[in-house]
């Protein structure tokens, strides 16, 4: 703009990165007058689903799910499968390697006897070769009998 303001957006889906923004009086002038520096750090984000949502003890729930936003390394992507009764602090129960298109799979088979209800997620943590910060699930509740 006139003023020297100017606006860039940043397109949905776009990972954590360093932009750099670089001011020169004009296009023949060699070096730019001014430099800034902006860090984007972007949550990973993640879908997380359980079936069935009622079990009992000696009984198998499935876990399903998806990275979002991409750039998922050929070889996969750990995540950390975490559950709490509900109120309770988060404990991790399982650590599971995504596919190449960031999708993952488990289970869990019920060993002590109910009724309670639990709550289950799924964390991605930072990695050198996933250019996402930690993200959190969405939180799925399942009633043991």
């Amino acid at each position: 703009a006139a003023n020297g303001s100017f606006t860039m957006r940043v397109p949905a889906g776009a990972s954590s990165r360093t932009l750099r923004f670089s001011y020169r009086v004009d296009l023949g002038y060699p070096l730019p007058v001014a430099t800034r520096t902006l860090t984007l750090s972007v949550g990973a984000g993640l879908i997380l689903s359980v079936t069935p949502h009622v079990s009992g003890v000696g009984r198998t729930i499935r876990f399903g799910g998806h990275l979002l936003g991409g750039s998922v390394p050929a070889s996969g992507k750990l995540v950390v499968l975490e559950a709490r009764a509900v109120g309770g602090p988060w404990i991790e129960f399982d650590v599971v390697q995504s596919d190449p298109r960031g999708r993952f799979a488990a289970t869990y088979r019920f060993k002590f006897a109910g009724p309670a209800d639990y709550q289950f997620r799924v964390i991605s943590e930072p990695e050198s070769d996933y250019p996402f910060e930690a993200g959190v699930s969405n939180v799925v509740r399942v009633h043991e009998l």
